[in-house]
């Protein structure tokens, strides 16, 4: 008989800050916003953004030339420039590029994009997932354009304009080199803004377009008609983050683990222990011990690792058996690591029963309890044939006389020159 307690735990996730629900708007040729001179110099920067595509622009078709942010006018002049699909830097060494497949996006989801460059590599981000990378080394080159957001910062008038249509929100500019784990778990706002060590101009479009880092050089002026529009139902970008449901049954030497995940690019795969990927987050069958749940987006980078502990107390002594007077049994209660309490209060994993009567053991591991308990019984020892010493002339042959007892087996040793050994 056992008493039985399930376990079910949630592990939760990670968790995000969430924005306001407001974001420049520009659905039209012409529409775009100058924020001054935000120049980045030496060997970092960041420039991220959460945009929301409608898919007016070429992009969504295949082409990429639509600016969120430019500080440039072509390849020998980006100070930066952060586009749906790619980004691009010019330093002392060189003309840099990276670029994503735009088929990778869903017309109007909102999406966090940011440009990382630290020295050695310039990366690009999309919702926290690190999609692609090129190394990249030199200072950066400066320029006396105007940062522009939505367009060319050039010549955002010219007919061959790079006009992003959309929403465009939680627009940041670093010259330093922001973590993976920075692009994360701020994306959709950012704390303290005045006090952030490398931040250069922030602009959060709630109901109004200045730098909330708070240099008033770098507020942003729209152009065309640009506006800023209030939209309840924004579904902001989300980093990718999962919750985890262990079950563990006391009926049951084995539990499960179900992992959901969210946000970052989908599809979301699920892997146990660095195994191969699936499609489903349910791992099940498993034993007491330590897992690692891997999440993934698609991207590169994006992998959301957990470590998680299985623990049940099932315990099992068996059936309850006979033992012949003078021999013991040792009984074992399983769940290493957990806690024991035996019938007269040891609390060894093994209890060694040498005696007739009820054994019994209480086993506690996490929030998981069971019990258990086996009569050990004893039998008589059967009485058998008494033998004496016998000589024999090689050649011959001796017939044991004993009348058999059809419950016992019987085996005779050595069984060298027997014609049966497990004849009575």
């Amino acid at each position: 008989m056992k008493t039985i307690f399930a376990l079910l735990i949630f592990l939760g996730s990670t968790t995000y800050a969430l924005c306001q629900n407001k974001a420049a708007y520009l659905n039209s040729l012409g529409q775009y916003y100058r924020c001054g001179d935000v120049s980045v110099t030496g060997n970092q920067l960041t420039v991220e953004a959460l945009v929301k595509m409608d898919g007016t622009g070429y992009y969504m078709t295949g082409m990429s030339a639509f600016d969120i942010v430019s500080k440039h006018r072509g390849a020998s002049d980006i100070n930066y420039l952060l586009r749906p699909d790619h980004c691009e830097l010019t330093t002392t060494a060189g003309y840099y590029y990276t670029t994503l497949t735009p088929s990778s996006f869903i017309k109007d989801s909102f999406y966090h994009m940011a440009m990382v460059y630290n020295g050695s590599s310039l990366r690009f981000y999309v919702n926290g997932c690190l999609f692609s990378e090129t190394p990249a080394t030199g200072n950066v080159v400066t320029n006396s354009y105007i940062t522009t957001i939505g367009q060319l910062a050039s010549d955002p008038g010219l007919i061959y304009n790079e006009q992003f249509f959309g929403y465009i929100d939680e627009v940041r500019i670093w010259q330093r080199a922001r973590t993976d784990l920075e692009l994360r778990e701020n994306m959709q706002d950012l704390p303290s803004p005045s006090t952030q060590t490398g931040l250069l101009a922030y602009y959060k479009f709630e109901g109004n377009s200045v730098n909330v880092q708070g240099n008033a050089a770098f507020n942003a002026v729209p152009n065309g008609g640009a506006t800023i529009l209030s939209q309840p139902g924004f579904t902001k970008a989300k980093p990718l983050h999962a919750s985890f449901f262990i079950q563990s049954t006391c009926l049951s030497p084995k539990g499960s683990i179900v992992a959901v995940g969210e946000g970052g690019i989908s599809p979301v795969k699920y892997s146990l222990n660095g195994g191969p990927y699936q499609s489903s987050g349910q791992f099940t069958d498993l034993l007491p011990g330590n897992y690692v749940v891997s999440v993934k987006g698609s991207g590169s980078g994006c992998v959301f690792d957990t470590s998680i502990n299985i623990t049940n107390a099932y315990v099992d002594l068996g059936p309850d058996k006979n033992i012949c007077i003078g021999d013991s049994v040792l009984l074992d209660a399983g769940n290493s690591g957990a806690s024991y309490v035996w019938q007269d209060g040891s609390t060894e994993k093994f209890f060694k029963a040498r005696d007739s009567g009820l054994y019994s053991v209480q086993v506690i591991s996490g929030m998981c309890k069971s019990d258990d308990f086996i009569h050990i019984g004893f039998e008589t020892a059967p009485s058998i044939l008494n033998l004496s010493d016998t000589s024999i002339c090689r050649g011959s042959s001796l017939i044991f006389n004993h009348t058999a007892d059809p419950s016992l087996t019987y085996q005779w040793t050595p069984a060298t020159f027997l014609s049966d050994a497990s004849l009575p």
